[in-house]
């Protein structure tokens, strides 16, 4: 596609002036600072200031500060369905586009925009069937992403939703793929550790209980897998199948990612692609993945080529799966390096960059 839609400004356009909201009193500079000490992936965070590389000035909004300012905010949350008012209220507009990664900040962006501010954001949790929502705050929601000049979600499935149920205009959405920085997640220089099994993650839609039962299958099967689970999730793993951790920073995480044998990733049934940043971070670092099946995983993996889908709730499956490519390497080497590729071909921050920043390109008069 030409033009704006390709991620491209249009000629002779200056770059779009966009202040980038980020929710949960993210700092984009100390992620900046911490980025330069290679301890987080991207400059920031979501490897939004490569949209820089197609047009676009990505300006971070820096959170609230001062201890009334952030009790106030908490405040406001717990009486306001969760969404960050507070912070929106308290912030004036000298940009192009207002961008929210998610509906957090995105929904009260979307309610207190006046024109000619163009407010963008991301939709993660709400288009769940299962979201606990009360409904003057899911009116709230569907007033305000209506009102929104770009919806982008990270799953086809959730377009339906969002543009069915929910009348969304439809040419206010968009599909974009989640990226990875692929620099950032990289194939170890070692071999792996025989038999480690790794798996991360903390949404709600996470089924480590269901992936601890499918470490017993593989040792029922004779295979000698160990899991090492990186998880708050209070998810019990016996000694002797493995170990939880509670909390893992990025640099840890990737450290462990270059031990592993295997990466396993199990959740309930979805619409957003739970554990699509742990799946691309493992593919990323050339490793074979076996992930459940979700409506929006084969968007990120081809079942048998650059990973093993496997059904929701199934330990056996799961198991079995997992067993499969610690008895076969070759294999599992061959799965590792084509999700590797699909990365570097399609998966990066910057690939996302360029087509959000197509989307807000397209959508400007």
């Amino acid at each position: 596609m030409d033009g704006p839609a390709a991620g491209q400004p249009a000629s002779g356009r200056a770059s779009l002036r966009v202040n980038l909201h980020y929710s949960h009193g993210l700092d984009a500079a100390e992620w900046c600072r911490r980025h330069a000490r290679d301890e987080v992936p991207d400059r920031y965070p979501y490897g939004l200031d490569r949209m820089a590389a197609v047009g676009v000035d990505p300006r971070p909004v820096s959170p609230l500060r001062g201890r009334v300012s952030r009790e106030a905010a908490h405040l406001m949350r717990g009486l306001g369905g969760r969404y960050e008012w507070l912070e929106q209220l308290a912030r004036r507009s000298d940009a192009d586009w207002d961008l929210a990664w998610e509906e957090r900040a995105g929904v009260p962006c979307a309610t207190v925009a006046r024109r000619p501010r163009r407010v963008a954001t991301g939709v993660i949790w709400l288009t769940e069937p299962d979201h606990p929502m009360a409904q003057v705050w899911r009116r709230v929601s569907v007033s305000a992403l209506r009102r929104a000049d770009l919806v982008f979600v990270q799953s086809a499935a959730q377009l339906t939703v969002l543009r069915d149920s929910w009348r969304v205009p439809g040419d206010r959405l968009a599909f974009v793929r989640l990226g990875i920085d692929a620099d950032f997640w990289t194939p170890a220089a070692d071999g792996p550790e025989p038999g480690l099994v790794v798996s991360a993650g903390n949404d709600r839609h996470r089924d480590h209980a269901t992936l601890v039962d499918a470490m017993g299958v593989v040792r029922r099967l004779g295979v000698a897998g160990r899991l090492e689970l990186a998880t708050h999730q209070p998810v019990t793993v016996p000694s002797e199948l493995g170990v939880r951790h509670p909390s893992l920073p990025h640099g840890a995480l990737r450290d462990l990612y270059g031990r592993a044998a295997v990466v396993a990733l199990c959740t309930r049934p979805n619409l957003h692609v739970s554990g699509a940043t742990a799946l691309q971070e493992a593919m990323a670092s050339g490793l074979p993945v076996v992930v459940t099946e979700t409506p929006g995983m084969r968007e990120y993996v081809r079942d048998g080529e650059t990973g093993v889908l496997v059904p929701a709730g199934d330990p056996e499956a799961l198991g079995e799966a997992i067993a499969g490519l610690l008895q076969d390497p070759d294999r599992a080497q061959e799965l590792g390096r084509a999700a590797r590729r699909l990365i570097e071909e399609r998966g990066t921050t910057a690939h996302m960059a360029a087509a959000l920043a197509g989307e807000l390109w397209a959508r400007t008069s």
